[in-house]
């Protein structure tokens, strides 16, 4: 199952983050040879992941000049620069933001090994880009891997399509504990569960450590691919003593998902008779998450003398439909705390449009509203906030950004979360601002204008090849995103990719 959540969304957060430094001088060097420098840094592996943080940025741009880009990466001896070049080219076709195209199995077949085959599978299923007619092709494959198999088998079942028994009959019966669960749950689902109870038997004779690693991977199964006999094998563990902390919540999240009631059944035996306040806090942020899928009578365990559990209960019962959600999310907002905020920005997107705008807008009108310097993680939010507002109502999201003040840091967020958006109407908004420095803010109009404009004036390309060269407190990100786009405006991208490709 995909996430819902973009990469490029922790990609233009950090940007903000590290653009606190001073500003990078890019007087005297040439851009087109600095973009060049700069992009061909993917072809190689680098320190601590950079190059998948730099591809990420480039994916993001969706621009479809990179496709011979992504072509001649694919042909990279690098594992992970090869599956964001598969995906990129993926990301290229898509019609809209919320339809995802496949990969081409293709290309994935033609990786180096059967490891590396078999874990592009796993990444491209995770993120939605296999469809069932990709599924059937690779489940053909000879060589593929048995943990890569037995999720195209299980997300068979979850689309509604009849996997191979026999296929998971033979996983049943493989030495990695974690296929053969799984593979048992799966037929299990379909009414066969002679395999499952034995599953059961051998849970029950493992360490607590093997244990733990196991209900972990299977819970997050369940959860992905909804499996409902996986909770049969975790259940007794919940609250047991043994299971890790971070293993109880994965099972009852899980279980919220796949069945709410044993879910809610699970999530009481975690809490325990007597609880104290952090495990009530703890606890009460997990069935929160789940509140759109519960009846608000789930919220009744959550005490009301404190004033965090009850505004968390109040929200909780009226996102599943008792009372006003947009008042009780937004007075759960104004505690200020970092994971009620996060909750409430994702439990907006499962009310109604408008709900969900007004929710958003709240938190855009409190950051407006600070009297105090704002914290790192009150920017974040409102770059989140308004990544999703964008995807409901552009033209408000268009409005806040005209409407902040100039090279302030809500101008900055609120252009980090259009840039994140993808969205054109924030790019025509761009336009508008007046950009007379080499801030941030001047900085992140220049790249969403680049990126939607056919042309740019003489001015903005020069200023184009400056972010280009590092200048105007760019990041390695931002810096990638105008590497490219100088390079498509100036019309020198032939002559730059034959230099990227010969670099690698």
């Amino acid at each position: 199952m995909p996430s819902d959540v973009r990469p490029s969304v922790l990609i233009v957060a950090l940007a903000w983050l590290l653009a606190l430094a001073p500003p990078a001088l890019a007087q005297g060097v040439d851009a087109f040879d600095a973009a060049v420098r700069h992009l061909a840094k993917v072809t190689k592996p680098q320190a601590a992941g950079s190059s998948h943080t730099i591809l990420l940025a480039l994916r993001d741009l969706r621009d479809p000049a990179m496709q011979p880009f992504f072509k001649a990466l694919v042909q990279s001896g690098t594992w992970s620069v090869q599956v964001d070049a598969i995906l990129g080219l993926a990301e290229l076709g898509d019609p809209s933001p919320d339809a995802r195209t496949p990969v081409d199995t293709w290309l994935v077949s033609k990786l180096r090994s059967e490891a590396d085959r078999s874990d592009a599978v796993r990444v491209a299923l995770d993120m939605g880009r296999l469809s069932p007619e990709e599924i059937e092709r690779v489940l053909a494959w000879e060589d593929l891997q048995a943990t890569a198999r037995v999720v195209l088998l299980a997300e068979q079942h979850r689309l509604g399509v009849d996997p191979d028994r026999a296929s998971l009959a033979k996983l049943a019966d493989n030495p990695n504990p974690a296929v053969r669960c799984l593979a048992a749950a799966v037929l299990a689902d379909l009414g066969d569960g002679s395999t499952l109870e034995q599953c059961k038997a051998e849970v029950a004779a493992m360490t607590a450590r093997d244990r733990n690693d196991l209900l972990d991977q299977l819970g997050s199964a369940a959860m992905a691919y909804r499996i409902a006999s996986v909770l049969p094998l975790c259940a007794p563990y919940v609250g047991a003593e043994g299971t890790a902390e971070v293993t109880n919540q994965g099972i009852v999240v899980a279980a919220l998902v796949v069945d709410p009631a044993e879910g809610l059944k699970l999530w009481k035996q975690a809490l325990g008779p007597n609880p104290q306040r952090g495990d009530q806090v703890r606890w009460g942020f997990v069935l929160l998450g789940a509140a759109a899928a519960l009846p608000p009578e789930a919220f009744d365990t959550i005490p009301r003398d404190d004033p965090m559990l009850a505004k968390m209960a109040a929200a909780g019962e009226a996102v599943a439909g008792k009372g006003d959600p947009v008042q009780a999310l937004n007075d759960l907002y104004d505690l200020g705390h970092r994971r009620c905020s996060a909750l409430v920005l994702q439990l907006a997107t499962t009310l109604d449009t408008e709900s969900a705008r007004r929710v958003l807008l709240h938190v855009l009108d409190r950051f407006q509203a600070l009297d105090t310097p704002p914290t790192r993680d009150a920017v974040a939010n409102v770059v989140e906030a308004t990544r999703r507002l964008m995807a409901i109502d552009p033209q408000t999201g268009a409005e806040r950004l005209l409407a902040a003040e100039d090279d302030s840091v809500l101008q900055e967020a609120i252009l980090l979360g259009i840039s994140a958006s993808g969205s054109s109407v924030g790019a025509e908004s761009a336009a508008k601002l007046r950009r007379v420095g080499s801030g941030l803010s001047d900085s992140l109009a220049l790249i969403l204008l680049a990126r939607h404009a056919d042309n740019l004036s003489k001015a903005d390309l020069r200023q184009l090849g400056v972010l280009a060269s590092g200048g105007g407190q760019v990041d390695d990100t931002l810096q990638a995103q105008a590497a490219w786009l100088y390079l498509r405006h100036s019309g020198q991208l032939e002559q730059a990719l034959a230099r990227i490709v010969s670099s690698s």
